[in-house]
């Protein structure tokens, strides 16, 4: 079942406070975030930043933002390590 049908299956407050969890995470703790990022917490927010309810849309879509923008940055410093170290 793809992530944003999965969701659907909450309530909009219960949406938005795991949409506020994560975006504390991501600010909080980034590495923490970064573990999961790429795999369950971006494909997630993909979905629901086109979720109904204007609220849950905004704060799902800063967390894909936010967390898009920290797993680039770090694949491109693994990329600088790399061509520093070659």
């Amino acid at each position: 079942m793809p992530a944003s049908t999965h969701l659907k299956t909450y309530t909009s407050t219960t949406r938005f406070a795991a949409g506020l969890l994560l975006r504390e995470l991501l600010r909080s703790a980034p590495e923490a975030f970064a573990a999961h990022a790429a795999t369950e917490a971006l494909p997630v927010a993909f979905g629901a930043k086109m979720d109904d309810d204007s609220d849950v849309a905004a704060v799902w879509k800063e967390v894909g933002r936010h967390g898009l923008l920290d797993v680039l940055l770090k694949l491109i410093c693994m990329y600088c390590e790399c061509a520093v170290v070659a």
